[in-house]
């Protein structure tokens, strides 16, 4: 399957490392411009701005990564928690966005190295009245894969107020300029070397689930630890070579 492959970075987002706090070329808003204003809270940056800072066309953008999400109400008073597996004390970026197009939302953080859960305040998206449907989140680092350090994705549990149950699968949520007619999904272990490993799934394809700003696709998590390659193609209506998406994920 011939695909014509996108970076899984989405608007406003930059995979090459990390953020420190804030994500670069998004201006700050203090409370005398806009209380639920995009800036520095606690060990978060979260808040809406006014404008998407370009990053170029992507046929497909991956804007979620998540094991298992729990559902929160909007009365504010309430956070979440944040887990995730990581094989090394690596610096890690947690992002959120909102999926409605022109609604200017994010949550960015990055927290010590050494830890593995987030303390996720909801005061913000009660206050702009996301629920958790509207936005996406994943987490990425970057490891050693063979000679090259690449971006790799950490599945998120996401708990309400407790740590979420582990999940049988991982969510992608993705979004794309065609509607999806045909989506098609490979993943394959890979090894220390780098080089392709056991192959789970082979171009199979799969019914997604298409919402009103995206689509999802379910993967099984796999039953051994380790290092794993995800390709999606989605074909539209009409198309004879389907676009295409390759991301690399840790599981545990």
């Amino acid at each position: 399957m011939l695909l014509a492959c996108a970076s899984l970075a989405a608007p406003g987002r930059t995979l090459a490392s990390p953020p420190a706090a804030c994500a670069p070329g998004v201006r700050q808003l203090d409370d005398t411009e806009d209380l639920l204003g995009y800036r520095l809270r606690g060990s978060r940056c979260e808040g809406r701005y006014g404008f998407e800072p370009f990053s170029g066309p992507a046929p497909i953008r991956l804007t979620g990564f998540t094991e298992s999400f729990a559902d929160y109400p909007l009365d504010g008073r309430r956070s979440l928690q944040v887990e995730w597996p990581l094989p090394a004390n690596s610096p890690i970026a947690l992002e959120a966005v909102a999926l409605a197009p022109r609604v200017y939302y994010r949550m960015d953080a990055s927290p010590p190295p050494a830890e593995r859960a987030f303390h996720w305040p909801l005061d913000v998206l009660a206050g702009l009245g996301l629920r958790h449907a509207e936005i996406g989140v994943l987490a990425h680092t970057r490891l050693p894969v063979g000679n090259t350090v690449r971006d790799v994705l950490l599945p998120l549990r996401l708990g309400l107020d407790r740590p979420a149950p582990r999940g049988r699968t991982y969510r992608l949520i993705l979004q794309s300029e065609v509607e999806p007619q045909n989506v098609y999904v490979s993943v394959s272990s890979v090894q220390p070397d780098g080089s392709p490993g056991v192959i789970l799934l082979n171009g199979m394809p799969q019914s997604p689930v298409v919402g009103e700003h995206g689509f999802e696709v379910s993967l099984d998590r796999p039953t051994k630890s380790g290092l794993y390659k995800v390709e999606v193609g989605v074909r539209a209506e009409g198309e004879v070579d389907p676009s295409g998406l390759v991301a690399w994920f840790y599981s545990d």
